[in-house]
């Protein structure tokens, strides 16, 4: 016969078991519900020719690639007014915010392409610049790599950049180096890496008068054209090839042979031949060994701030409350550091996330990870995360963000001082970091 307090430990597993059970419902109801999630990838793909899916740059309301047509819920549930749900319905588009959040009158889901979704290098044809002179606009990280690679696939080159320790640098390399003005007159590409916020200053007086006619000006964001900050004439081609890696990386994954993703698009065919030069020169800057999307100028502005504005901001407060918490409650700092990010584990698990997929790769920890993380998550506050992120798309795409960050430079970046004082070094966490490395000598 079993003794009653075996009983009772019986019945309060069962009870436990129950309430896990009635949370998972719940969760599933929820999701169920918001359907917050992205259907598919942000760039409807069809079978036509790259330039049939944008329409010129005066007519930016009726470009296919806007994101009113691509950020939808993929469900069909009923209203709710909820910010999760909110977030999901909003209508990102190109033009001013609307007052109200409004749900679409339909959904629109887009079939995978039968073409691929990536140009490779079988797509590109590097005749389409033979005897072109490409000008490279600004040479930090990203010029350099890209100005290099170009110049090691053969193609003749010339830097345009102020007199300051970046040109230095790029007469040390060996490259033909003169002011952005002469560059872009030389040039049949003019490829701008200049900063976001500078080229709306730079663009009137030493790119547009200089252009060639029918040349091309490709942009490596689509930034300045989202927002309205630079508007080429309509006898020039536009393009974007917007590299998705580090400056320094670009070069170094150019020389090995692996190349990186970029996003590219034309935004405007004067010439005729704007995707074949397009391409030629994804091809010899070395993004098509890897693979490069299309997406319009417009939504890659969007989905990059997009990101570093609502991701980036809770990622980063994550981290720091992790260090503060597990410091209050005894734990090493030094130890805390290795943990979150300098073993390496970290990095390696958002990989997976490209390797099998994002929920996939829950499959590669334990149980206990699992369960632990799964209970933390029900404890978030996820409409208020929504709501967060809705009202960051909003200040976006209305233009509200570009507007701020242009005044910002216009009163001599004040909140830049802000922002170095915090990451100047010597906080907890950093000095955390400095000991990790001398006890490891370096390695």
């Amino acid at each position: 016969m079993i003794d009653p307090g075996t009983l009772a430990g019986i019945a309060a597993i069962i009870a436990a078991l129950k309430g896990l059970l009635a949370e998972l419902r719940k969760w599933r109801r929820y999701m169920e519900r918001c359907a917050c999630r992205f259907p598919h990838p942000l760039n409807p793909i069809d079978s036509r020719p790259m330039r049939a899916n944008h329409a010129p740059i005066k007519d930016r309301s009726s470009r296919l690639g806007s994101l009113e047509d691509t950020w939808r819920p993929h469900c069909t549930t009923t209203a709710r007014s909820d910010a999760a749900f909110e977030l999901g319905a909003l209508r990102l588009t190109g033009g001013a915010p609307s007052d109200t959040v409004r749900r679409p009158a339909r959904t629109r889901s887009f079939p995978v392409a039968a073409e691929s979704l990536f140009h490779t290098r079988d797509d590109a044809d590097p005749a389409a610049l033979d005897g072109a002179t490409v000008a490279v606009l600004g040479y930090g990280n990203l010029g350099r790599s890209m100005a290099l690679n170009l110049r090691d696939s053969g193609l003749t080159v010339v830097v345009g950049n102020r007199d300051d320790e970046y040109r230095q640098a790029a007469g040390g390399d060996g490259m033909d180096v003169t002011d952005i003005a002469t560059a872009v007159a030389r040039a049949d590409v003019v490829y701008v890496l200049l900063a976001d916020e500078v080229i709306p200053d730079v663009y009137p007086s030493d790119i547009a008068p200089h252009l060639q006619w029918r040349s091309a000006i490709c942009f490596g964001s689509g930034y300045v054209l989202a927002f309205g900050l630079a508007t080429p004439a309509a006898d020039v081609d536009v393009l974007l090839l917007a590299p998705r890696m580090l400056g320094e990386e670009v070069r170094t994954r150019f020389l090995d042979g692996r190349g990186f993703f970029s996003y590219v698009s034309v935004e405007q065919d004067a010439s005729g031949t704007a995707e074949a030069r397009l391409l030629a020169l994804a091809l010899a800057c070395g993004t098509l060994a890897r693979g490069a999307m299309r997406l319009s100028a417009t939504q890659e502005a969007h989905l990059d701030l997009l990101i570093e504005q609502t991701v980036g901001p809770y990622l980063g407060t994550a981290i720091q409350l992790a260090f503060d918490t597990g410091v209050a409650h005894g734990l090493p700092p030094e130890a805390l550091v290795l943990e979150m990010y300098m073993s390496g584990e970290m990095s390696r698990t958002f990989q997976t996330f490209a390797e099998v997929g994002f929920y996939r790769s829950a499959t590669l920890h334990g149980l206990v990870a699992e369960y632990g993380g799964f209970l933390g998550t029900l404890a978030l506050d996820r409409k208020e995360m929504a709501r967060m992120f809705a009202e960051q798309a909003r200040r976006i795409v209305g233009g509200d963000f570009a507007a701020r960050l242009q005044a910002e430079k216009k009163a001599g970046y004040p909140t830049r001082a802000i922002i170095e004082a915090i990451l100047k070094g010597d906080d907890p966490a950093s000095q955390a970091e400095v000991r990790v490395r001398e006890a490891l000598g370096g390695r």
